[in-house]
Order: structure tokens, then C-alpha cells, then sequence
């Protein structure tokens, strides 16, 4: 019942909890995510989610190169855009929840070495250099 009850509560988009009491275990888990040559990040980070059973998962870093990335960012008042080739990720976060009627949402947030100098982005569409690596870390009751 109370399981039953948590995972109704945590699929709702809608509800915020900063705490609760649950009767059983919850685990901590971690999912290493190692892409190939030009793979989508978003595309396997749904993949990835819907083939293990996630629903909601927190983007613990991304190491490695994006081939091609499209970065989204504010200059004094203006929202800006600006694609990139072959960018090394010095940190990322973000959170993702997976829905049946929405697929993927969530945002990945990253900084990046340009011009000698570390810039932070939101990420908006990426591909991979070979053995770029994403880990997520989510909760699951049993």
C-alpha cells in the first residue's frame, strides 16, 4: 500500500516532497550511460531511463567530448543561442522524469573550456564523441 502510494506520488509532475516516511527499503542507484560516435545525448538518456524502469533521475556528470552541441544562454538581456563542434565538458548537472505522455523532460546544465575561460550553458541537443559517459542517480523501493 504505501509503495503503491510513493510511486503514485513521485509520478506526479505536479506534487513536491521534501520528505516522507516510507515503510521498506529505498536504494540509492547509479546508472553509467557510455555513448558511441555521434549518438544523441537526450535520445539515450530516455532510452536508457525507459529500459531500466526510471522515472525520475538526477544527472550526477557527464565526462568526456561533445562532437556537435547546441548551447542556450543569456547575454545581458538577451536570450541567446550558439552551436559548437568538439567541446570538452569540464561539469554538468540536471534532473530528467520520464512520462508516458511527455517522453523525456528535464534539463542538463554544463560548463565547458572556451577562449581560456570556463562558460556555463543549458544544454539543448549534443552528440558524442566516442566514450563520452553520463551517470545518473535515482531512488527505487524493493
Amino acid at each position: 500500500m504505501v509503495n503503491s502510494f510513493l510511486s503514485a506520488f513521485l509520478d506526479n509532475p505536479y506534487m513536491s516532497l521534501n520528505s516522507l516516511v516510507v515503510n521498506g527499503k529505498v536504494h540509492k542507484k547509479k546508472l553509467t550511460i557510455v555513448l558511441e560516435e555521434g549518438e544523441d545525448l537526450h535520445a539515450c538518456i530516455r532510452e536508457s531511463m525507459q529500459t531500466n524502469g526510471i522515472s525520475k533521475a538526477d544527472l550526477i556528470s557527464i565526462t568526456g567530448t561533445l562532437s556537435k552541441a547546441c548551447f542556450n544562454y543569456f547575454q545581458k538581456s538577451s536570450y541567446k543561442s550558439k552551436n559548437v563542434e568538439n567541446v570538452l565538458v569540464i561539469a554538468s548537472s540536471g534532473h530528467f522524469e520520464l512520462s508516458n505522455k511527455t517522453g523525456l523532460f528535464g534539463t542538463i546544465k554544463i560548463a565547458v573550456r572556451e577562449f581560456a575561460k570556463n562558460n556555463t550553458y543549458t544544454l539543448t541537443k549534443a552528440s558524442a564523441k566516442e566514450g563520452l559517459t553520463i551517470e545518473l542517480e535515482f531512488f527505487e523501493m524493493g
